[in-house]
């Protein structure tokens, strides 16, 4: 934490008055050193693809125990004819073809935690891409897992629990809809470059290549379409 706070101290005083709002992960440390520097007025907003990460595991965890179970209780034909189910949990059902449907169903109708548990799980993502306020957010979370809480799920419990604790951070989002997309695409891009730039030892020549991949364009090309 301490090394974060010098790092975050060594921004000019106009580049920090400038700022309005710090995205980071569920990490304390991170967190704790932009409260120690910026003002308490600056929102600090826990990412939501990092929240969406979490409670998606949940559902990973879920579909990982019911089907361990069906594989002990069905055939193996019957089985086998599930596979094609298990990616579908990754789509929201309104995206479905007429066939997906009858497929995710399939599986539905030999394991209702997990379509409960799919259920929960678009439920939350629909309130994160719903425009509404960090108050309505609050709302509707607390629903949320009062909904999860009387159902006899409990893969949840976990992320329920994160929820409570760090709910300020996860509904700031609702105040700009603020996310670190744009930081996790750029770290991307310098990873793609450091190993295309591999045995390039020397920092200077390192951050040069790195500005002429990121801003060449608009730099010595400016009007030339990208794509």
């Amino acid at each position: 934490m301490s090394n974060v706070i010098l790092f975050l101290r060594t921004i000019p005083i106009s580049l920090r008055n400038s700022i309005r709002a710090v995205c980071c992960d569920l990490y304390d440390g991170y967190m704790n050193a932009c409260k120690a520097v910026f003002k308490k007025t600056i929102p600090i907003v826990a990412d939501r693809f990092h929240v969406r990460k979490l409670y998606r595991n949940s559902l990973i965890s879920l579909r990982k125990s019911e089907l361990k179970r069906l594989r002990k209780e069905l055939t193996a034909e019957e089985y086998a004819e599930l596979k094609s189910a298990i990616s579908l949990l990754r789509k929201q059902k309104d995206h479905f073809t007429d066939e997906e449907k009858i497929v995710i169903e399939s599986l539905f109708s030999v394991s209702p935690k997990l379509k409960q548990g799919y259920q929960f799980s678009r439920q939350l993502s629909g309130i994160f891409d719903s425009h509404i306020s960090p108050e309505v957010a609050k709302e509707k979370m607390t629903e949320w897992v009062n909904s999860v809480t009387t159902s006899e799920l409990t893969c949840f419990n976990r992320f329920i629990q994160t929820l409570v604790n760090y709910q300020e951070q996860i509904t700031n989002y609702f105040i700009a809809r603020h996310s670190s997309g744009f930081v996790e695409g750029f770290n991307n891009r310098v990873k793609v470059l450091k190993r295309r730039c591999y045995g390039l030892s020397e920092p200077t020549k390192l951050f040069q290549r790195l500005l002429v991949d990121t801003t060449g364009i608009t730099r010595f090309a400016p009007g030339v379409a990208t794509f």
